[in-house]
């Protein structure tokens, strides 16, 4: 093993799959440190993304935890099945909270809106107690999880000021606001916003038909400069035999090849999850197995896009 350049191993090991890594990190103290070095966890990355496309897609941080909050906060790594709550945060008047993603420290943050009163934690610190965030705008993010994203570390969420509806825009890393401001009549953005190939997306479907079935209209809006506030607007002209009621299909996301996923809100037999691509202005549906069982009581559904496992929370 001496022999082998430590480059080609890693390479070798970055092939493998992520439980497999996982038990050769118990190999020794050595091993352990080189399969844990940011090094083999971004090559392990780009190998799988390779291995899943012809065209490997720019890299881009993986966020792979989930919060859950009600009362207390609780923070959920689908890769383990493991959770952790974290220290209570009494607030007056209720609170809104985010999950935002560092790429240059690649730290998470908890972040939390009240009225008059903003707290963050960073997850993976010895730091025991929330901080107070300073904002110069009061305001009242939406409930709906649709309406909040966060893209190259920079936290999205639709808000409500006085009257008016704005987009806030939050740095994870500097901590620091920015607001944009959408005209009454510009309100479809707030349908579902979406990460459209790094830059902020706000995604409005309108059904035309009568019977809830047949067309679907899907705009796009995508924010081309935060400073000007400057959006591109696009509408695409929907049409799937396979889906009987435009009303129960929902936005998922955009995948890394800037394709957009829609999926059937209930189980249904057949199901089915649709990928639409601006780009080529086609729509293409994909059957997903084993959703029979559930068919009679009508269970709800919720999809991801993009899940991988992250070797830093195995």
């Amino acid at each position: 093993m001496d022999s082998i350049p430590t480059d080609l191993v890693l390479n070798i090991f970055s092939r493998l799959h992520s439980k497999s890594i996982v038990r050769f990190r118990c190999l020794s103290k050595l091993w352990g440190s080189k399969l844990h070095h940011p090094y083999f966890t971004d090559l392990f990355l780009t190998i799988l993304d390779s291995s899943t496309s012809l065209i490997p897609p720019p890299r881009k941080p993986r966020v792979e935890l989930l919060l859950f909050s009600y009362k207390v906060h609780v923070i959920y790594n689908p890769s383990t099945g493991q959770c952790a709550s974290l220290p209570e945060l009494r607030t007056y008047g209720g609170s809104y909270s985010f999950l935002g993603f560092d790429p240059i420290d690649k730290q998470f943050k908890v972040f939390s809106v009240a009225k008059d009163d903003h707290r963050i934690r960073t997850l993976g610190t010895k730091e025991m107690t929330w901080r107070k965030v300073q904002c110069p705008l009061t305001h009242y993010p939406y409930l709906a999880w649709s309406k909040r994203i966060c893209i190259n570390g920079v936290l999205y969420y639709v808000a409500e000021h006085d009257t008016s509806e704005l987009i806030v825009c939050f740095d994870v890393r500097s901590e620091k606001f920015k607001f944009i401001e959408v005209m009454e009549e510009e309100c479809f953005i707030y349908d579902h916003l979406i990460n459209y190939k790094g830059k902020l997306g706000g995604i409005f479907m309108n059904d035309d038909s009568a019977d809830r079935s047949g067309t679907l209209k899907l705009c796009l809006r995508v924010l081309e400069d935060v400073e000007e506030q400057k959006w591109s607007e696009y509408v695409y002209t929907l049409q799937d035999d396979k889906i009987e009621d435009w009303y129960s299909i929902s936005v998922v996301g955009v995948t890394a090849t800037g394709e957009i996923l829609l999926s059937k809100d209930y189980t249904s037999k057949p199901y089915y999850v649709f990928y639409f691509s601006p780009e080529r202005n086609t729509l293409q549906s994909v059957e997903i197995q084993g959703f029979g069982e559930y068919y009679e009581h009508r269970h709800s559904v919720s999809a991801f896009i993009d899940y991988v496992e992250d070797l830093n929370f195995l």
